[in-house]
């Protein structure tokens, strides 16, 4: 009996030492401060997306879209039924109610206004924009302002000036924004009105007032061209940027968390040389910040062997599946509404025909007629 007990208390006293042992040596990962919780393998083999993850593909034509034609559409959000789709090169915003019927525009002169009183509601340019549950907020660099719409109308609320140039804006409510701020140092002063902070993502109140800055940004790091910045799902954003391989989640508060993308050949980085930051062929790399769903990652890749196209991540199996080798490819995605994925599209650049060509059903005669006419529509990949 006695010596059952001193072998019990030697068996429990080695296993709390292994267990003291093991949390030893999963210490804390931290990228530029954020915290890394996951790492995804791209190096694993990989299935071809298939009827596994896709449900059905379905359009929703755009009535009116003729006469709000958006050549890029580069961003779409989904917010209590509507569609809110803008293009970064484009200059508005327009709204569309679920049957797809236009609602309203936002639209950015793409010149000088001429009135720019304190209570107009003009726009210079529309370089970016984020959608809350009262309200469309769109920045405009030109004139250092966000302007502030209803979501219900469109019609404009206010404007609030801000002291800096960003890439793009993005909210979890009306009083909490992220903005990313990526300069180049061949300017010394990173451009008109912006104050000396070298951080990639801002955190800012009601009044465009930064309260919180994250992830350093090296001496010489610049990067420029990206069409979006920032992801958006649930009470989630997302943000990635060239200086990693993979992407950043912020929440409401606190810190933001680190998701690792594991290539078999990453891009070699050295910040001293800055050319080798845009010398990336014959790298695997992410190129675009992900799509994110409950289930799924949708991220745009190039490969070392010169292929590149969408990557389907399944947060199941946790394993990437191969877009490119099936019937039913996802393109030029747009935006995401709870667990689909959304392309906005139109046909000037013969897109539909490619779709007919992969596979995909053909539209109804509505949906064709408008594309026809140089309108556009939703091709709505709808998950499993």
């Amino acid at each position: 009996m006695g010596r059952n007990l001193y072998l019990n208390a030697a068996i429990f006293m080695f296993a709390e030492l292994m267990l003291a042992s093991c949390a030893e040596k999963r210490e804390e990962v931290r990228v530029d401060g954020a915290l890394m919780t996951e790492t995804l393998d791209f190096t694993l083999p990989m299935d071809t997306v298939s009827d596994a993850q896709i449900k059905n593909v379905r359009y929703l034509p755009l009535k009116g879209s003729e006469k709000y034609l958006l050549y890029r559409p580069t961003k779409l959000d989904v917010k209590d039924g509507k569609y809110f789709i803008g293009g970064r090169f484009d200059n508005k915003v327009v709204c569309y109610n679920e049957k797809g019927e236009f609602e309203y525009a936002i639209e950015a002169s793409g010149g000088e206004p001429k009135d720019m009183s304190e209570d107009s509601e003009a726009l210079r340019e529309a370089v970016s924009y984020t959608v809350t549950s009262t309200s469309i907020y769109v920045l405009d660099n030109y004139n250092h302002k966000v302007n502030r719409y209803s979501i219900k109308d469109g019609k404009f609320i206010s404007k609030t000036d801000i002291n800096f140039v960003a890439n793009a804006i993005e909210a979890f409510d009306d009083n909490n924004f992220l903005f990313s701020f990526i300069k180049c140092n061949d300017d010394p002063n990173g451009g008109p009105n912006i104050p000396a902070k070298d951080f990639a993502v801002w955190r800012t109140d009601s009044k465009m007032i930064a309260q919180e800055y994250y992830l350093p940004l090296p001496e010489n790091y610049c990067q420029l061209g990206k069409w979006r910045w920032f992801t958006k799902h649930g009470d989630s954003i997302y943000f990635s940027y060239l200086k990693h391989d993979g992407y950043f989640t912020f929440k409401p508060d606190g810190e933001p968390t680190f998701t690792e993308i594991k290539f078999g050949n990453p891009v070699i980085r050295d910040y001293n040389n800055p050319k080798t930051l845009f010398e990336i062929d014959g790298f695997d790399r992410m190129t675009a910040i992900p799509f994110i769903t409950d289930k799924y990652a949708l991220m745009d890749i190039d490969k070392k062997d010169g292929e590149s196209g969408y990557y389907l991540y399944d947060f199941d199996t946790k394993r990437f599946l191969d877009n490119s080798r099936t019937s039913k490819r996802f393109f030029q995605i747009s935006g995401t509404d709870g667990n689909n994925f959304i392309t906005a599209f139109h046909n000037k650049y013969e897109l539909y025909d490619i779709i007919q060509h992969c596979g995909f059903p053909r539209a109804d005669e509505e949906t064709e007629r408008l594309l026809a006419n140089d309108g556009m529509a939703l091709l709505i990949y709808e998950m499993k």
